[in-house]
């Protein structure tokens, strides 16, 4: 159940002034991408200003069928493709466009580390890098701590290092190394995930999750082979019989088509998916790096459902999401790639649900969302949760700070502390109106929006024109029946006589519909702003007193007084660049609003 207040959490909304109907939409870094309609082109906007000035545009080396940007480097990577072939590029100081300076350089994966293109003076030039592949790449996802970059294909993932090498005081170059091949085994991901070691992957109605953690020295030992993983033994060739294990659904005759059960499997278990892996290293430092395992840790799988009116292509898995939330006691991630995430969490939808989990210590189930309508899209972060349908942006609450604080103080729960818990009942703060949503991204305060006024084709105007003419054939024949005195719906065979179109299919569409308009459907771009953690408190509080005044004992009023808590938490956890500065204010609303929420259960 989730429960429903008109709070604000959106502020103003500005429109981008693109020139040509956007194809693609990414944002990090305070910069929104836009890739054209045509795919070769991307346009960079800067929106940390009102009216979201261009910073540059530069041309693609094909058109761009997948985009997205990584906070660590500042970089951009796409899935193009060019003479029916996929390529993986990266696009690296990107930002040097906008001062006028045209010059690009191309250069393949590694070339500066092992060449010496940079022998002469260091030149300040955006950057293309080919990454070659074995497989066309499929999906793709960066690491948000360290900026490394993961590619699924159709039968494995591959693992890219961010490398940075310092040429001059003022200028860097970046570069990626493969390190790690994780092949797959009866797995063909659409979409991934990568966050701190963490790898999600995902099918049309699957989800797996899996870790990459050292393997302890005692597990090597001759005698501990079969300790080992099944991944680890199918790659040393040990165990053959254990890797030749049958998955969860067995093989039915051709004749028959099994629909899958519904299957969850935590933990450990998650190992008996029937999903294999198998690790290979080709990275530079293979042989000095610790032997590593893959380590199971969610398997989710869903059966389709026919009784909600849901067809085949409804039932997709989509937004898969890798969500990490460190405490208020770690000022940063300077030592990313060391110190491990302190939660973390994970993120899928259906179109009429989505779920998330903890996975740091015990993997459990943490919030449903039942969503009013078909969602399209779902973006989650530290506070909220952002859904697009068709026609709304919604709002709901997160309970990741409830998780965490529990996880940084495990005697919250007694006599002296106390914290809302995350079984609480998740809430939606507001449900925006817009025409023709398509796309939806997030970056720190703006809420980016791409929206398309869909134009009836020709096949379904001419649709809609025969119903309305049959409709009125019918009227008609029914009327002539009962002016005899013959009613129609006493008569069986009658009523199925007249359901019948008498009219020819030229005749049944004589009235012209109106053409649609063949000169494009009509877009727009939003970016949104966000309210301040502060200010939808307040505005919290101020909804929660009127509960109080209509029903002292009413339960919304202690729900919302725990969302406005937990908003809080979260503030204090991870604070925003922006809300740095606000720190003793938060605290200060933090200890107010735990004298409220006293006062009430004193009540």
């Amino acid at each position: 159940m989730v429960q429903v207040y008109n709070c604000h959490p959106f502020a103003s909304q500005h429109i981008v002034p693109a020139e040509q109907e956007p194809g693609l939409v990414c944002c990090g870094g305070g910069a929104l991408f836009v890739v054209s309609a045509g795919g070769c082109k991307i346009e960079a906007y800067q929106m940390q200003e009102d009216q979201c000035p261009l910073i540059c545009r530069f041309s693609t080396m094909g058109t761009v069928h997948n985009i997205l940007h990584s906070k660590v480097g500042d970089y951009l990577v796409t899935i193009e493709e060019k003479n029916n072939a996929t390529y993986l590029r990266a696009y690296t100081n990107w930002r040097y466009q906008a001062a006028e300076k045209t010059r690009v350089g191309v250069r393949l994966l590694g070339h500066f580390l092992r060449g010496s293109s940079f022998r002469g003076a260091p030149k300040e030039q955006m950057e293309i890098i080919e990454i070659p592949l074995f497989e066309p790449p499929l999906c793709m996802a960066c690491c948000p701590l360290t900026g490394d970059l993961l590619v699924g294909c159709a039968k494995s993932l591959v693992v890219f290092s961010l490398k940075r090498q310092a040429l001059t005081e003022q200028l860097a170059m970046l570069d990626f190394e493969r390190v790690l091949i994780l092949h797959l085994r009866g797995w063909s991901p659409s979409k991934v995930a990568f966050c701190a070691g963490y790898i999600a992957m995902q099918t049309e109605l699957e989800v797996l999750v899996v870790k990459l953690q050292q393997l302890e020295k005692t597990c090597a030992t001759p005698d501990s082979n079969p300790l080992l993983p099944v991944d680890i033994m199918a790659a040393a060739g040990l165990a053959e019989d254990d890797v030749k294990k049958e998955p969860l659904t067995p093989h039915e005759p051709d004749d028959f088509f099994v629909f899958p059960k519904h299957v969850e499997l935590l933990g450990e278990n998650a190992r008996d998916c029937g999903v294999l892996m198998s690790l290979e290293w080709t990275g530079m430092e293979t042989e000095a790096r610790n032997k590593m395992e893959i380590t199971y840790v969610l398997y989710r799988r869903f059966a389709p459902d026919f009784f909600q009116g849901c067809s085949v292509e409804d039932t997709c898995l989509h937004s898969l999401q890798l969500q990490l939330m460190n405490t208020g006691n770690r000022e940063g991630f300077s030592d990313v790639g060391v110190s491990e995430p302190f939660c973390m969490f994970c993120f899928f939808s259906l179109p009429n649900a989505g779920y998330m989990y903890s996975l740091k210590n015990t993997v459990e189930l943490i919030s449903t969302y039942q969503y009013p309508e078909k969602s399209h899209q779902a973006v989650l972060c530290d506070r909220f949760l952002y859904v697009i349908t068709r026609n709304a942006l919604q709002c709901f609450s997160v309970r990741c700070s409830a998780v965490a604080a529990r996880a940084e103080d495990p005697y919250i729960d007694t006599t002296m502390k106390a914290c809302p818990p995350f079984t609480m009942e998740v809430c939606g703060l507001r449900i925006q109106l817009f025409i023709g949503l398509k796309s939806l991204c997030h970056d720190g305060n703006h809420i980016v929006l791409l929206t398309a006024a869909d134009v009836e084709s020709k096949e379904e105007t001419e649709r809609t024109a025969r119903k309305s003419v049959e409709s009125k054939e019918h009227k008609a024949l029914t009327g002539i029946f009962l002016a005899v005195g013959i009613e129609p719906s006493a008569n069986p065979a009658l009523e199925s006589f007249l359901s019948r179109s008498f009219l020819p299919r030229k005749t049944s569409i004589t009235s012209k519909p109106k053409e649609p308009n063949d000169s494009g459907h009509g877009w727009n771009l939003y970016v949104i702003n966000t309210v301040s953690t502060l200010q939808l408190y307040r505005e919290m509080v101020e909804y929660s007193k009127r509960y109080e005044q209509t029903n002292p004992l009413s339960q919304s009023c202690i729900h919302l007084l725990s969302e406005a808590h937990l908003l809080l938490r979260a503030a204090l956890l991870s604070p925003s660049r922006s809300e740095a500065a606000d720190r003793v204010q938060l605290q200060e609303a933090f200890q107010e609003n735990c004298a409220q929420l006293g006062d009430c259960f004193s009540r």
